[in-house]
């Protein structure tokens, strides 16, 4: 009796340690969204700059039209011709804003990048407003006109539509009309809470609401912290030249208030970003053959390229503020100064120097090399 109980013990660990040895299936665990307040943002290429309905290869160094039609010449037929700007950038497709006549805002078109293909994706009563790119979806504004009997505008209203995942067509989502046409400033989505805003003539109105958009609550300015600091830009005195602002760039550590100031008088500016997200310089222009840039985690002096007397840093930000840019690589317009048969520059009926010719170049804020585009 005493063996059979061994060997019955025997089997059960013996069957025990079979047991323990079969793995089990793994668990699929999904890691919980971070509840954190973000900016929307476009999707960001190592290779190419999308702008002005083109893009821009850096490895090529050459820029093409994003036309569909391999035959087209790219005239005033080709489809490109009115689709306006490059308004937003994602993962599958460009968004830009376009139409024909005084309304160019009037219709938003989309380009499949991997499909080479431009469809008209919707067309506004009124005009259409900056597109953003929210988790998956894209929101947009859209004004509809308001008309006497008599046929007179009298007014414009508002309304916020979105394309879910990106795909179908725009479906209107506020029941009432805005106050105006709305800017997204940030968005958390483990929340479900999204804050816009919208400007008048005294101030800047911030507004966070669900993003369905089924109400609205008015709040102060939200801070976003980006590892440790918080960003900002802002205005400096009018520029003499241009009777226009200039901007400024700081930031200010979250747990000391101390803060650094980066640039104070840029004429354009345009933060650089990694695929992430993370901030990591500014580079700026000034109104002059100058331009810099500043890498945010090196206590280094900043990149300098000087371009001489004869050229101006016209631009290293593009149209509307958006990125539109590689990690490592910024488009920039160089403008070259005209001069008369004397070798002098010439000036306009204001006294100002006149660009001759635009050059379209790629500055790497890294290493300091730069280059022109073939067209």
């Amino acid at each position: 009796m005493k063996k059979l109980l061994s060997l019955i013990l025997t089997l059960c660990y013996v069957g025990t340690l079979l047991c323990s040895c079969v793995k089990e299936p793994p668990v699929d665990v999904k890691e919980p969204p971070k509840d954190e307040w973000v900016s929307p943002r476009e999707a960001i290429n190592e290779r190419f700059i999308y702008r002005d309905s083109r893009r821009y290869d850096v490895v090529e160094r050459k820029s093409t039209i994003l036309c569909p039609d391999p035959l087209c010449e790219h005239g005033e037929g080709c489809v490109m011709s009115i689709t306006g700007e490059i308004r937003l950038i994602t993962e599958k497709y460009i968004y830009m804003i376009g139409g024909n006549g005084f309304l160019s805002n009037k219709s938003y078109y989309r380009y499949d990048i991997l499909e080479n293909k431009t469809e008209k994706l919707f067309t506004a009563d009124g005009q259409c407003s900056y597109p953003f790119w929210v988790g998956d979806d894209v929101y947009f504004c859209a004004s509809e006109y308001e008309y006497e009997d008599t046929g007179e505008l009298i007014g414009e209203v508002w309304h916020m539509y979105r394309v879910e995942n990106e795909e179908g067509a725009p479906v209107k989502i506020t029941a009432e009309p805005l106050p105006d046409t709305m800017h997204c400033y940030c968005y958390n989505e483990a929340q479900g809470k999204m804050v816009w805003y919208y400007s008048t003539a005294s101030a800047t109105i911030f507004l966070e609401t669900d993003f369905d958009l089924t109400s609205f609550r008015k709040i102060e300015r939200p801070k976003i912290e980006r590892g440790g600091y918080y960003y900002a830009m802002g205005y400096n005195q009018l520029s003499e030249n241009k009777g226009t602002l200039r901007f400024t760039y700081e930031r200010t550590n979250a747990q000391t208030g101390e803060t650094e100031v980066f640039c104070n008088d840029a004429d354009t500016l345009r933060v650089v970003e990694d695929a992430e997200g993370n901030f990591k310089g500014v580079i700026w222009s000034n109104g002059s053959s100058v331009a810099q840039y500043k890498n945010f985690d090196a206590d280094t002096e900043p990149q300098v390229w000087d371009f001489g007397d004869d050229y101006v840093v016209a631009n290293v930000s593009s149209e509307g503020g958006n990125p539109m840019q590689t990690t490592e690589w910024i488009l920039a317009y160089l403008g070259e100064w005209e001069k008369d048969e004397n070798g002098d520059f010439a000036l306009d009926d204001y006294g100002r120097r006149i660009i001759a010719k635009r050059h379209k170049m790629a500055l790497n804020c890294y290493t300091g090399e730069y280059f022109f585009f073939e067209e």
